[in-house]
């Protein structure tokens, strides 16, 4: 074997540990980063002893709590009198709803982002994008129900657009909805987990 040849495995196997080893360690450190950010929300101390994940699992039953009081009856005039509050400060109602609505497009019982499908931006144009329906129903903006609201995420970013598009310009995609988003996201280089037997919905 010529020391070329020795070269190019040694580099081949450079790329392969890289390509092994950086995806791991970098996720590996944002869900650590993540995990310590939220774990030290709230106290973590029990009789002067630091109990990692305390915070994370005293955090989670919060949120229980608050969801089951959130749902009973004694709940409902502290929630009516919370929106009367924000009705007053037209700002923070404006951030409030938006985040609790993005939250609700992913955790809620009505999700946002379940229906991926391809878009022909226009007519007579074989260029076409992936995306999601966000919203059936543009009637509080005048529009018919031929129209759609679709979210287009961009490549390499969480950031995206929205556009309203004719119904018969799309296509419904018989593919998961978080394998349509790490496809768009990564800019096409993570494969679409289709089974073989699957033909996109029309």
């Amino acid at each position: 074997m010529t020391l070329n040849k020795i070269g190019r495995r040694l580099l081949a196997y450079l790329f392969r540990g890289i390509l092994l080893s950086v995806p791991l360690a970098v996720t590996v450190y944002i869900v650590y980063t993540v995990f310590v950010a939220v774990d030290h929300i709230v106290p973590q101390t029990v009789y002067g002893k630091s109990i990692p994940g305390l915070g994370i699992v005293t955090l989670l039953a919060i949120f229980v709590v608050l969801g089951w009081l959130g749902g009973t009856f004694l709940a409902q005039p502290l929630i009516k009198y919370f929106k009367r509050l924000l009705d007053q400060v037209p700002l923070i109602k404006t951030l409030y709803n938006s985040v609790k609505d993005f939250l609700s497009a992913f955790v809620g019982q009505k999700k946002s982002f379940n229906l991926p499908v391809l878009v022909r931006m226009k007519s007579d144009h074989e260029v076409m994008q992936l995306g999601f329906i966000t919203s059936e129903d543009l009637s509080v903006i005048g529009l018919d129900e031929s129209m759609v609201a679709v979210y287009i995420p961009m490549s390499f970013s969480v950031a995206g657009n929205i556009y309203v598009v004719p119904r018969k310009n799309m296509t419904l995609l018989d593919v998961t909805a978080p394998e349509v988003m790490k496809f768009i996201v990564s800019g096409g280089v993570s494969a679409l987990d289709v089974k073989p037997d699957q033909e996109p919905k029309h």
